[in-house]
């Protein structure tokens, strides 16, 4: 997968959030595993604030509040699995915890990262090299003529 510093569970919860629900689907489907889990916070959908930062040096301001939705699920075998996803999808929040917990059982941990985090990853890997492909296509180089002297 990606070499990065940032610990390999915060990496797989970027790209499922990231992820588009079908493909999620898609890709959990194929594993077939059985995932008995009770909620510790049903899916429900809920606001965060959004903050940014205008400029290189200069402090951040809440720009504005998104639509976020999240779940918290307990596996039978007591791992513990977090899905925050922008926007009102339940059904994806929940898909995420689940996988989230999955990938903790150290059984189900390559399975997980080879069939569902690897194939998504690249998806949007793919994704981005096409909206950079596109946007090059625009490009405007701009120049300044200077007056003679």
């Amino acid at each position: 997968m990606a070499t990065d510093t940032k610990p390999q569970r915060q990496i797989n919860l970027s790209v499922l959030a990231k992820a588009s629900l079908s493909n999620m689907l898609e890709n959990w489907k194929k594993i077939n595993v059985d995932a008995t889990f009770t909620f510790l916070k049903k899916p429900e959908v809920g606001m965060a604030m959004v903050r940014a930062q205008a400029g290189g040096g200069s402090e951040n301001f809440n720009m504005g509040e998104m639509t976020m939705t999240r779940c918290v699920i307990r596996l039978d075998s007591d791992e513990v699995g977090y899905g925050f996803v922008a926007g009102r999808s339940k059904k994806k929040s929940e898909l995420m915890a689940i996988i989230d917990a999955c990938w903790q059982k150290e059984s189900l941990r390559n399975i997980i990262e080879e069939k569902i985090i690897e194939p998504l990853h690249l998806l949007q890997i793919i994704s981005a090299q096409k909206i950079a492909d596109n946007t090059k296509t625009s490009k405007v180089n701009f120049f300044t003529m200077v007056r003679g002297e």
